[in-house]
């Protein structure tokens, strides 16, 4: 029987986002709120909004910021015991740029940050192997030791017949160049049963500007089994071997933050699929479009609620809202 439903690795951060400008004699200079936040923790603390039972491997500093959010992640509901807590380095922490349609870029104080420390153990090993999901980005693929750590996680994942999800979450602040970057997505491609990716992520890993040869790309030369593909207000794409289709976004006039939407909507898909099959596979091999398009939905209505409010965690509605 497993234990717990969504086990992900990877970063647990404060994000800095700018709720307002303040007037200097140098100039307006924004005002920060340091909100929780790092893609894997926001996907699993959504999950935890859903009911089920999910798990952060991860690393913060012994610190200020790294003890509030792990305090955080428990209060949301995820398991925390899988925190390491790193003397020698500062908790990681991300300054968020929002422009004026509440889209946003990204500055990070990483050199190194506590979130690349990570070791993985025996007992998170064990953790792995008896979770129903295991997810990953590629946030954990730019340094050492978090990138040996998520290879051999990825491969624990594998060797157990867990379903892997990957969602690049591409930075490019955090690496050295552009072709690393590319090789570690492509590599997260290659590891996964499901993918969820932007459309800006899609074109820039098989850089390219043609997104329908980037999808038939990713579904050709690997053996990915579902595709989530998110476009902003655009909407959503999905495929798998039994359906595939578009959904239009669910737009909203209050937008300000779209910081963790993406982790969100990611989030609720799979919750969603865990609540409703024994397993991800399960929904895969079986699923029409009128189911995908229903989750679809809800996932992009849910997304869309959290931009309405700053942070990732912080930001994360009830499902009773949907």
């Amino acid at each position: 029987m497993h234990k717990t439903d969504i086990v992900a690795l990877g970063e647990l951060l404060v994000d800095f986002a700018p709720m307002a400008k303040q007037s200097t004699e140098f100039g307006d200079w924004p005002s920060l709120q340091a909100l929780p936040g790092g893609a894997p923790s926001n996907l699993v603390a959504t999950a935890a909004k859903f009911g089920l039972s999910t798990s952060l491997i991860g690393a913060v500093g012994n610190d200020y910021f790294g003890k509030l959010l792990s305090k955080t992640l428990s209060q949301a509901g995820v398991n925390t015991e899988h925190i390491s807590v790193i003397d020698e380095v500062f908790t990681t922490l991300a300054f968020v740029i929002l422009d004026e349609q509440g889209d946003r870029d990204f500055d990070f104080s990483r050199k190194p940050g506590a979130d690349t420390r990570l070791h993985l153990s025996v007992k998170q090993e064990h953790l792995i192997k008896e979770t129903r999901c295991f997810h990953f980005g590629t946030l954990s693929l730019t340094d050492e030791p978090a990138k040996t750590s998520t290879n051999r996680a990825v491969a624990v994942a594998q060797e157990a017949g867990v379903w892997i999800n990957f969602d690049p979450n591409y930075r490019a602040p955090l690496w050295r160049d552009k072709e690393s970057a590319r090789k570690a997505i492509l590599w997260g491609f290659s590891q996964s049963d499901s993918i969820k990716v932007c459309k800006d992520e899609l074109l820039f890993a098989f850089n390219s500007n043609d997104v329908i040869s980037c999808q038939q790309k990713l579904i050709q030369n690997f053996n990915v089994k579902l595709v989530l593909i998110t476009d902003g207000a655009n909407g959503s794409y999905y495929w798998s071997n039994q359906a595939n289709g578009h959904v239009s976004a669910h737009l909203l006039d209050n937008t300000v933050d779209t910081t963790g939407a993406g982790d969100i909507f990611t989030g609720s898909v799979l919750s969603q699929i865990l609540i409703r099959e024994k397993s991800i596979s399960q929904a895969v091999a079986t699923w029409s479009d009128e189911m995908w398009r229903e989750v679809i939905s809800l996932s992009n209505k849910f997304a869309a609620i959290s931009t309405t409010r700053f942070g990732g965690i912080s930001s994360i509605p009830e499902p009773s809202r949907l």
